[in-house]
């Protein structure tokens, strides 16, 4: 080990000088292969394998390398604004504005009176109430600001409608034909005394009867009329002329009254069993142990009519009347004041100065002055320009052309 070391220490300037060479070697190595990668190692391969090229460069352009480049450099654009209101004035350099206000005036009017700087007089306005006059075509009636002509024409009948829980009721053997109604009791009952007594059967014409006569006296005999099951119950006379009096539209009772009869009388053959009798709703009306109302006639009417329910149907035409607002000597009409008007005008009691702010130019009865503020200045440039104070710069870089050796 000993005779190792003295070696190496004899040998230890070679063997640095070797291992320099090396590196030197592995470098130049590196840099060949890498030179097309990194701008350092191009331009160190250009230093040491490209010694033998020369390149060359458009004119205005500068070798770098192996590269050209130019800068190209132009003054930015100047851009000058103004506050909201402001104008710039390129002569001047400077934003302006034009105010105007009015000009204070000394003009003295009499009581009730306005002075008027447009026309320099002194005016009061006078108003009263138009006089309205409305007038309609002929043929048409007035009806407020709308004039109308009403016609009538016949209407076809349709049918008979009936509301709330009613039915139209017809025929001969029905006594409310004529009319909307229903019954007060369930079927099976019978009206009596305010209950609703369960039929029980008879042997004049059923179990239940009403009969007109002429008088009070006359018509059927109660021991006429047996019940084969049940009680006998007799329920009431009643006049036909007061029936008719506030229900005129029921046919049979109407027959009956046109061939003399003027009462009817109930008889019913019941048993003890009872429900309770139903009120009448919706306007209907007890007769008898039913409910009852007119029914509502319904009409097909043509060409615009409307139907009046009796029949006939009327047509009304409008047309806008004719307003004439009248004013009285001197006024005119303001149709948007709504108002008779009249303007009076009378000089100024005294001569008339006017006068302006200070800094303020007078024109007529106006004061005029031009504010002025300086412009907000800024610089910009054109697309692919680089802004660098007030100049505009772009830079070009192309690769420099190899030139051929002969």
């Amino acid at each position: 080990m000993d005779k190792i070391k003295e070696i190496l220490e004899k040998d230890k300037k070679k063997i640095i000088l070797i291992i320099v060479l090396i590196s030197f070697l592995i470098g130049i190595v590196v840099i060949a292969i890498n030179r097309d990668k990194i701008n350092f190692l191009k331009l160190m391969s250009n230093s040491i394998f490209d010694l033998e090229k020369e390149y060359s460069c458009e004119e205005g352009y500068i070798q770098n390398g192996t590269q050209c480049e130019k800068e190209e450099v132009i003054n930015a654009s100047l851009n000058n604004t103004c506050e909201a209101g402001y104008t710039y004035n390129e002569a001047l350099d400077q934003c302006q504005k034009e105010e105007v206000v009015e000009a204070s005036n000394n003009a003295l009017c009499n009581n009730g009176y306005t002075y008027n700087k447009e026309n320099g007089k002194c005016e009061k306005l006078d108003v009263a109430n138009a006089e309205v006059i409305i007038n309609c075509p002929a043929g048409y009636t007035r009806n407020g600001n709308t004039c109308e002509k009403r016609t009538t024409a016949k209407c076809e009948f349709l049918r008979y409608d009936c509301d709330g829980k009613g039915e139209y009721k017809s025929g001969n053997n029905n006594f409310g034909n004529g009319s909307c109604g229903y019954r007060k009791c369930p079927t099976g009952y019978s009206g009596i005394g305010g209950k609703c007594y369960k039929l029980s059967g008879g042997t004049y014409k059923g179990s239940e009867a009403w009969v007109v006569y002429n008088d009070t006296q006359a018509g059927v005999d109660p021991k006429n009329f047996s019940c084969s099951k049940g009680t006998l119950k007799f329920g009431g006379i009643y006049s036909i002329s007061s029936i008719l009096k506030e229900h005129p539209y029921l046919k049979n009772f109407k027959s009956s009254y046109t061939k003399g009869r003027r009462y009817v009388r109930h008889f019913a053959c019941v048993t003890n069993k009872t429900k309770a009798m139903s009120s009448c709703e919706d306007g209907y009306k007890t007769v008898l142990n039913a409910c009852i109302k007119a029914p509502i006639p319904v009409y097909m009417c043509g060409n615009g009519y409307v139907s009046n329910g009796d029949g006939t149907g009327t047509k009304v035409e409008t047309k806008e009347a004719t307003v004439t607002n009248l004013c009285g000597n001197g006024y005119s009409y303001n149709s948007g004041t709504n108002r008779c008007e009249k303007l009076n005008q009378t000089n100024p009691i005294n001569q008339v100065i006017y006068t302006c702010p200070a800094g303020y130019t007078q024109n007529g009865t106006n004061c005029h002055i031009t504010l002025t503020k300086l412009a907000n200045k800024s610089y910009s440039c054109d697309a692919g320009y680089n802004l660098e104070g007030n100049v505009c710069k772009k830079k070009t870089i192309k690769e420099a052309t190899v030139a051929t050796n002969n």
